[in-house]
């Protein structure tokens, strides 16, 4: 019985031990944790200086875009994890990742302008690089952009979803299956 009970309690242990092992964890994992700053770089077709909105992770206010009425933007977003741009990791990892942008309170249509470097094998552009074509920058309300990294989705689709009631938002990118690796929210204003 002694032997049972010892035997029971080292393949306990050795089980413990090897489902702590992480051999198998993915280099392209993105903890929250580890991507400290998404900065996004904006440019006004219409002339002008990119403009730099950096959200901080665990920071204590989103940033404000300021956007015009009629324009449109080039947009690239950015990950860091401290002063190292981790974005070539994010790319170099493409099948694993996508972006999403859900736009409340506005009138802005999105498309994805990502070279074959950020575009995914199943023809799908990650999101890194995008085109903003502003109707209305705020439509009442608090206008706010959140912007997902996720990760090991099952089946993304560069696809839109509308939402008119209750609140309003246009959701550019949807997913099935993963997690969020990294959420950002900036506000809006013209």
């Amino acid at each position: 019985m002694k032997k049972l009970l010892k035997l029971t309690a080292i393949l306990t242990v050795l089980l413990f031990i090897n489902s702590c092992n992480r051999e198998d964890f993915d280099a392209d994992d993105f903890a929250q944790e580890e991507i400290t700053n998404i900065i996004l770089l904006v440019k006004d077709r219409d002339g002008g200086n990119v403009k730099t909105y950096n959200y901080a992770m665990g920071g204590n206010a989103d940033p404000v875009i300021n956007l015009t009425d009629g324009h449109t933007y080039d947009v690239e977003t950015v990950f860091m994890n401290g002063n190292v741009n981790i974005t070539n990791d994010i790319i170099a990892a493409k099948d694993e990742h996508f972006l999403v942008y859900r736009f409340s309170n506005s009138d802005i249509h999105l498309v994805r302008t990502d070279d074959a470097a950020a575009t995914r094998t199943d023809g799908v552009k990650l999101g890194i690089k995008t085109l903003w074509m502003v109707t209305k920058a705020s439509q009442g309300g608090s206008a706010k952009l959140v912007l997902k990294l996720i990760h090991g989705a099952r089946a993304v689709a560069d696809a839109t979803t509308v939402v008119t009631s209750p609140g309003q938002y246009r959701e550019f990118g949807q997913w099935s299956g993963g997690e969020t690796d990294a959420e950002a929210t900036f506000g809006i204003r013209q």
